[in-house]
């Protein structure tokens, strides 16, 4: 598969620099914004957003869903271990280090926009996911860091997996429910030996916080279950209040702790801790959000 893929470079080379012999400086800013909706910092607005503010169910299924993606991601590329395009034949207009196939935005993007667009079961959500998926691929040729294989690559192993996690979700749903409290806690634990396996930046980040939001979601359910009901002014500020946390969280702990994929890994486990149970109790004891038993009480019998 890495001689086939090889073979493409040459092709997808050119394809790139046709591409970017659309070139503009509107096209640019444009793309460098698309292209940030498959980053990290994105994610760490988005699922914030959609687990204090939306539907915790959701936000919850959603990192379980897209978390591990990013860590095959990794495996992936380690796997095929192919280059990226050449910058002394195209433009590089944002700056990457890993190997190239397949495209993590692709991939990801695949499976945040793909999960979204299952959840609501509407056409037009349909149309909007795959408008927003092939932009951000797009937009990884046209910036000069991936060749389309890249993107079609990432495509194609999104979709498979997303199908994948479909398939298995209800069922180990179910079992997970099942499993006493210190089980439910190790069971989220376990996956932390598999950054022996890959240990990149992207796969502890990614592994990190999958450990630290399972093991948040798990006391969060005992012991808070905060609602994420209220009107319009009260979700703004619970979010804004919840932001300024992980972002003390995610920034000052990187000020604090040395260089090493161990403490990047304590640092994001620290801010899946932050955003999955921290802030929930900060939201319970200041008013911003109920808990679920104080919005049972106040429903008329």
């Amino acid at each position: 598969m890495h001689d086939f893929l090889m073979s493409l470079i040459p092709w997808g080379t050119d394809a790139v620099v046709w591409v970017q012999g659309f070139r503009t400086p509107t096209l640019d800013s444009f793309f460098k914004a698309v292209t940030f909706m498959g980053q990290q910092e994105f994610y760490l607005l988005l699922l914030p957003f959609i687990y204090w503010v939306m539907d915790k169910s959701l936000g919850l299924r959603l990192a379980f869903a897209l978390l591990p993606g990013v860590y095959l991601n990794g495996c992936l590329k380690g796997l095929f271990f192919t280059p990226r395009p050449d910058p002394a034949r195209v433009a590089w207009l944002v700056v990457e280090t890993t190997y190239a196939f397949p495209s993590g935005h692709a991939q990801n993007s695949t499976v945040l926009f793909g999960f979204l667009a299952a959840h609501a079961r509407r056409w037009l959500t349909w149309v909007l996911g795959a408008l927003l998926i092939g932009s951000i691929a797009l937009s990884r040729i046209y910036l000069g860091v991936h060749h389309p294989q890249d993107a079609l690559g990432g495509l194609f192993f999104g979709a498979v997996y997303l199908l994948l996690f479909f398939w298995l979700e209800k069922p180990v749903s179910v079992w997970f429910r099942r499993q006493s409290l210190p089980v439910r806690l190790g069971l989220f634990l376990a996956p932390i030996p598999l950054l022996l396996v890959h240990p990149t930046k992207d796969a502890v980040a990614a592994m990190a916080s999958l450990a630290g939001l399972g093991v948040a979601s798990v006391l969060e359910g005992e012991r808070i279950r905060f609602d994420v009901g209220g009107p319009w002014w009260q979700r703004a500020l619970r979010f804004l209040a919840g932001m300024v946390l992980a972002l003390v969280a995610y920034l000052g702990l990187r000020a604090i702790f040395p260089e090493g994929l161990f403490f990047r890994a304590l640092r994001y486990a620290c801010v899946a801790l932050t955003v999955g149970l921290l802030a929930p109790w900060v939201f319970v004891k200041t008013g911003l959000a109920a808990s679920a038993e104080e919005s049972m009480s106040e429903v008329p019998r």
